[in-house]
């Protein structure tokens, strides 16, 4: 747990909502959990030729002509042992809490931008000949909504299907891990990174209706490192994102409130409590801002090109998440057609 946040940020973060994508990228920014998950699911073979020691984070943010702004949830750069300098290998880790059939081709797109963003760096420095080679990317999909995971992981899978081309179509395939499913024997850990296991588990349980219950059982796995700095900001986060998230929370008879206040004590324990009394006041707010910035996309659609059908506003109206509403208001701004951003809401 390598980055960490100020005390006065994470007070800042408990007052606004928390989505499941802002936890996700807030908890696999973390090094040394980002490294240790890694080492978990990826095969053996693969990781003997990776210095996972030195892994960094990528830029998840790539700009171009026609998509504008392409973002990845978590990108890492990891060096190759015994590589020529200028080539790395990237791993995209998407992270989804809903069933996203269309997940492959949106992480496709991610990793051709990440290609053509190193080809056009190795061209600047002069390094493009025969010889020159893209760098290798790949996609781990997480997974932990309500359903199982139904998207398909390998890309051809998507075309029509025509046998006689089938080996001409392009290729790619996802590691997925989806945690709606896994036993939780099966949940990747390791003992000298506590951390991992701790999200992954939050992750898995956030919809559960013995979420309380599960999430006491993390609270108390992480007890006996609560003295430091770093697990006890990770605990204070796993509270803001149960506060904002875990719709079984107040249906659970663990008072998660009385456990937290054993590991992190009296003195930290008053910011906690006016989160969990305030969940209510949190999610209405949460729900404001949803509201008005769809009414807002509506708004935009109908003065750049016409009045969106009714069932094409529920739609719109019927989206809670915050990040997704920001991308279609970027998008509200510059598509073409209201087919246009229909196909990019769906």
């Amino acid at each position: 747990m390598d980055k960490i946040t100020s005390e006065t940020d994470l007070i800042s973060l408990g007052k606004r909502p928390l989505p499941h994508s802002t936890f996700f990228e807030l908890t696999f920014e973390m090094l040394m959990l980002a490294q240790a998950f890694l080492r978990s699911i990826l095969p053996e073979t693969l990781l003997a030729r990776l210095d996972i020691d030195h892994l960094t984070l990528a830029p998840k943010k790539m700009y171009d002509v026609w998509f504008k702004e392409t973002r990845a949830d978590v990108v890492y750069r990891v060096p190759i042992r015994d590589s020529i300098t200028y080539i790395d290998f990237f791993i995209i880790l998407e992270h989804k809490s809903f069933d996203d059939f269309w997940t492959i081709l949106q992480v496709f797109c991610y990793a051709a931008r990440i290609c053509e963003r190193e080809f056009r760096t190795a061209e600047e420095k002069g390094l493009i000949d025969k010889s020159y080679r893209l760098p290798p990317v790949i996609v781990i999909i997480i997974h932990h909504g309500e359903t199982q995971f139904t998207g398909s992981i390998e890309l051809d899978k998507l075309f029509y299907d025509l046998p006689e081309i089938q080996e001409l179509l392009p290729k790619m395939k996802a590691i997925l891990l989806d945690l709606s499913v896994m036993d939780e024997s099966a949940i990747p850990s390791d003992p000298n990174v506590p951390e991992l296991k701790a999200v992954l588990m939050i992750l898995k349980v956030i919809f559960s209706k013995d979420v309380g219950v599960k999430a006491k059982d993390v609270f108390e796995e992480l007890k006996p490192y609560s003295d430091n700095p770093k697990y006890r900001y990770l605990i204070r986060l796993i509270c803001i994102y149960l506060a904002n998230n875990a719709q079984h929370l107040k249906n659970q008879p663990v008072k998660l409130e009385q456990v937290i206040q054993t590991i992190v004590g009296e003195k930290d324990m008053s910011t906690l409590y006016e989160l969990w009394t305030k969940e209510g006041e949190v999610k209405g707010e949460a729900k404001g801002k949803a509201e008005g910035e769809a009414k807002a996309i509506i708004r935009i659609l109908t003065r750049r090109l016409e009045l969106p059908s009714q069932p094409l506003q529920q739609k719109i109206n019927s989206i809670r998440d915050i990040n997704k509403l920001d991308e279609l208001t970027d998008f509200a701004l510059t598509c073409v057609s209201l087919e246009e951003f229909t196909t990019a809401l769906n």
